[in-house]
């Protein structure tokens, strides 16, 4: 699996303040006013590639904030990522946070050093020495059951004391239901045999008892001894009885 993080859907780079452009753990050290944008990352496996939500940054040096960005609806047994992006106030030295999925969902992929705690339902990162902005990632899965709109719940703690939710988008709709179809368009097909280049008459009656009344449908001229001819009307007009006549 590869990834590769993107910033208003230009690809990253390592450098001097980015770290894991290339990795599913983004970093981005000493965060200046310039690093306001939007954030995500496409993950590329042997079955494709997919693209998570995107991560809004807002940089506000005075104040920590934790904002969540997943998709709005969901379908069971679809996976799709919750990305959390963390910014800390300018003061902060070191933090943690955890995030809990709706009872029952799995999860998996979870990045940034990140832990799923099953007796807690909980995924945990943490705690980082420091107070670096972190996009952190993982894949959650609802179950076959799922239904209806449901939440997830998670706070991040900034210095050991300092507690504040996380925010964003934190609620996600089953899609609506919808029943399969399958249209099956049943069409007449005659084999006509003869002589190659005789130029012959497709025609048709609906009704037997008038045989004076033979409707032509098409011209053929045979190309080979053998010629399968479909009549497309056939699926949707009355029954009909065909005929093949030398052209005059």
């Amino acid at each position: 699996m590869s990834y590769q993080w993107q910033k208003d859907n230009a690809n990253l780079v390592d450098g001097d303040r980015i770290s894991g452009a290339t990795s599913p753990d983004l970093v981005l050290a000493e965060i200046e006013v310039g690093d306001t944008g939007n954030y995500r990352v496409v993950v590329t496996n042997q079955f494709g590639t997919t693209n998570s939500d995107t991560a809004t940054v807002t940089v506000d040096v005075g104040e920590s904030t934790v904002v969540s960005s997943m998709a709005g609806t969901y379908q069971p047994g679809s996976y799709f990522p919750v990305t959390i992006t963390v910014m800390p106030a300018a003061d902060v030295s070191a933090y943690n946070l955890e995030d809990t999925p709706p009872t029952g969902w799995a999860v998996a992929s979870i990045t940034g050093g990140g832990a799923f705690d099953a007796d807690s339902g909980k995924v945990r990162w943490g705690p980082f020495a420091d107070g670096k902005t972190r996009i952190l990632m993982y894949l959650v899965t609802p179950p076959s059951g799922a239904v209806g709109t449901v939440a997830f719940q998670g706070s991040a703690t900034f210095d050991g004391s300092d507690e504040i939710p996380i925010i964003g988008q934190r609620q996600t709709t089953r899609q609506p239901y919808q029943v399969p179809s399958l249209s099956v368009n049943a069409y007449a097909g005659l084999t006509v045999t003869g002589t190659v280049g005789q130029t012959n008459l497709i025609q048709y009656v609906t009704d037997l008892n008038e045989t004076n009344n033979w409707i032509t449908l098409t011209t053929l001229i045979m190309t080979n001894t053998s010629h399968l001819w479909f009549d497309p009307a056939s699926a949707t007009a009355p029954r009909r009885f065909y005929r093949v006549i030398p052209s005059p």
